[in-house]
C-alpha cells in the first residue's frame, strides 16, 4: 500500500481495502472493549507517561520518583486515551518517598515535557554500586541520574558492568514493591563483628562471602556497616556478642524506608525464634 498526494487518482485495489476494512474493524473493536480511545501501547506492558517536574532536564534511561497523577483517576476517564490515563508527575528520587516507586525514562525529557518512562519490566539504567553482595537495587536519594545498589531495593540487577564499586551500566528489572523485596523471602548474610558501635546493641560488620573451597572471605565492601544485636535488645547485655564472631544478617526497613541491618546472637538465637 502506498501514500498518494491531494488531486492524485485513487486505485485501491482489491487487497488493499480489505486491509484497510480490516484495520478498521479492528479499531473499532478494540474501542469499544476499553470504551477510550485504543492504543497500540497499553499500560500493561508497563510504559507510562511521566511528566518531568524534577526542575532540571534529565537524560535517557534516568530515574524519576513517581509522585501524584497528572489526572486523578476521579476524573473524566472516558474522553482520555488509554496512555493519558495512567500519567505521572516525575519527582527527584528521595528514599523516604520513592523506594519501589519510580520509573526510568524512555527518552530524553526537558523541564515540564512529558514522556515516556518504564515502570515495570525490564530496562538499562546507570547504577552506583556501594555493595557488591546484592542483587537488588532501589532509588539514589536526591539524584535521579541513577539506581543504588540495596539489599532491600525493588529492582532486581539482572546484569551490570563489572566493578567493584562506583557508577556502571546495569540490566534492572523493576516492578516488585520493596517491601516485598525486604521481607519475603529474607537473605540472611554471613558477616563478622569487627567493631562495637555507639549505641546500645550496635556493631560494626564486615560481609563475608564463601569460595568455591567452602571457605569464608571478606567481600571487596568497605567497613562501617551498622547492624543491631536483637539479643542484646531482648537480654540486655547479657546479649552482647564477642568482636570476631560470625553472625547471619538481615536487611529490613524501617518507617522512612531506609535499609537497617539486625542479627540474632549465635548463642541467643533459638530463644529469639
Amino acid at each position: 500500500m502506498n501514500k498518494v498526494r491531494s488531486g492524485q487518482p485513487l486505485a485501491i485495489t482489491a487487497g488493499d481495502w480489505n486491509a484497510f476494512i480490516d484495520a478498521a474493524n479492528d479499531y473499532r473493536v478494540r474501542s469499544r472493549s476499553t470504551g477510550v480511545e485504543a492504543s497500540p501501547l497499553s499500560n500493561s506492558s508497563g510504559i507510562i507517561s511521566v511528566r518531568n517536574e524534577s526542575g532540571s532536564a534529565r537524560n535517557r534511561f534516568d530515574v524519576l520518583g513517581l509522585s501524584a497523577p497528572i489526572f486523578p483517576p476521579a476524573g473524566n476517564a472516558a474522553t482520555r486515551s488509554t496512555r493519558s490515563l495512567v500519567a505521572f508527575r516525575g519527582v527527584t528520587p528521595a528514599t523516604a518517598n520513592h523506594k519501589g516507586r519510580f520509573a526510568i525514562l524512555l527518552e530524553p525529557l526537558a523541564a515540564g515535557a512529558i514522556g515516556q518512562a518504564i515502570a515495570s519490566g525490564v530496562c538499562p539504567v546507570r547504577l552506583y554500586v556501594s555493595d557488591t553482595t546484592t542483587i537488588q537495587s532501589d532509588v539514589t536519594n536526591g539524584d535521579a541520574s541513577r539506581l543504588t545498589t540495596s539489599p532491600t531495593g525493588s529492582a532486581t540487577i539482572l546484569w551490570r558492568e563489572s566493578g567493584s564499586s562506583g557508577t556502571v551500566w546495569a540490566v534492572v528489572r523493576i516492578g516488585t514493591p520493596a517491601s516485598e523485596s525486604a521481607a519475603g523471602p529474607a537473605m540472611a548474610r554471613p558477616a563478622r563483628i569487627v567493631n562495637v558501635g555507639a549505641g546500645f546493641s550496635l556493631y560494626y560488620i564486615r560481609w563475608l562471602e564463601m569460595d568455591s573451597s567452602g571457605q569464608f572471605q571478606y567481600t571487596s565492601d568497605p567497613n562501617g556497616y551498622l547492624a543491631t544485636n536483637l539479643a542484646e535488645l531482648q537480654f540486655g547485655k547479657a546479649g552482647a556478642v564477642d568482636l570476631n564472631t560470625i553472625v547471619l544478617v538481615y536487611a529490613i526497613l524501617d518507617t522512612s524506608g531506609n535499609t537497617r541491618y539486625v542479627f540474632d546472637h549465635p548463642i541467643y538465637a533459638k530463644y529469639l525464634d
